[in-house]
């Protein structure tokens, strides 16, 4: 199929509009990126700052265990005074440790996010290369058929790239046109039809085949599959009748000539006979070609 000029330019034209909004949604998607990896590290902080925090209050509790362990147990202050210090530090490492719990969900939910902007930001930019894949495809394109259209030449690589492009297209022609026979004779197995000529069962044959492709990408009614295989007066091209002979008249006809032939005689050329000779005195044997 050669490419239109008007039709190549407005595709470019839709290609370069999809091409900017693939960049819109990257840069965005690229931002979201970047917000979601800043959170992450946040986070990170957060985590980390607490973890010494707890570290910090271990050592002080082990310091204070120390003292307990050297301290007289009869001195009441004494005593008071550091059971007071490590009930502190006890309830300041419960609080610490939950504020660790807290924040390593909160990490968690972070890099959750963060993985999510990154695949949504690597799905923008494949995108993105698509797009401008195809505004490049759609400027060859549009120079193609400008060049067709004003008579010139088409430079190496554009005359290869059509080539190329139109094999493909007759390639899946051929191959839709095999589909669609394979699903002509599925519904037509699917039917009982009564006897035909030749010529009539391939032309409802051509028929199905014209219902099939004008129903895709769905199937053709079962009705109606079964009035084109089985019903014997479905309109379709009407045949041409030859009109009675006269007299002594002799013509050429088909054999599909629906017509009856007073007289035939068969010739070596194919698919015809001579029809004539209603007189007594003609004898057809007379002009069969040799």
């Amino acid at each position: 199929m050669e490419l239109s000029v008007d039709r190549a330019n407005k595709t470019l034209v839709k290609a370069q509009r999809e091409e900017k909004q693939a960049k819109e949604d990257r840069d965005a998607q690229h931002s979201e990126d970047t917000r979601a990896q800043a959170e992450v590290i946040r986070a990170q902080a957060a985590e980390q700052e607490i973890r010494t925090q707890i570290e910090g209050v271990r050592r002080e509790r082990a310091s204070l265990d120390a003292q307990v362990r050297i301290t007289d147990q009869t001195n009441e202050p004494a005593m008071r005074r550091l059971g007071a210090e490590r009930y502190s530090l006890d309830t300041r490492l419960l609080a610490l440790e939950g504020a660790a719990d807290r924040a390593k969900d909160q990490l968690g939910k972070a890099e959750a996010k963060a993985s999510a902007a990154r695949d949504a930001l690597r799905a923008a930019e494949e995108a993105l290369q698509k797009a401008r894949a195809h505004v490049t495809d759609c400027e060859h394109d549009a120079q193609e058929a400008r060049l067709i259209a004003a008579g010139e030449p088409l430079p190496k690589y554009l005359e290869e790239r059509r080539a190329w492009r139109q094999r493909l297209e007759e390639e899946d022609h051929q191959r839709e046109v095999r589909y669609t026979w394979a699903e002509v004779d599925r519904l037509w197995a699917t039917q009982v039809p009564p006897t035909y000529s030749r010529d009539e069962f391939e032309r409802r044959k051509g028929l199905l085949f014209d219902l099939v492709r004008a129903a895709k990408p769905g199937e053709p009614k079962a009705d109606e599959v079964r009035r084109v295989v089985c019903e014997r007066n479905y309109p379709g091209e009407p045949k041409a009748r030859a009109s009675p002979l006269e007299s002594g008249e002799q013509r050429w006809a088909s054999r599909q000539d629906s017509a009856p032939a007073p007289l035939a005689v068969e010739l070596a050329r194919p698919n015809t006979r001579i029809i004539g000779g209603t007189e007594a005195s003609w004898d057809p044997f007379s002009e069969v070609e040799q």
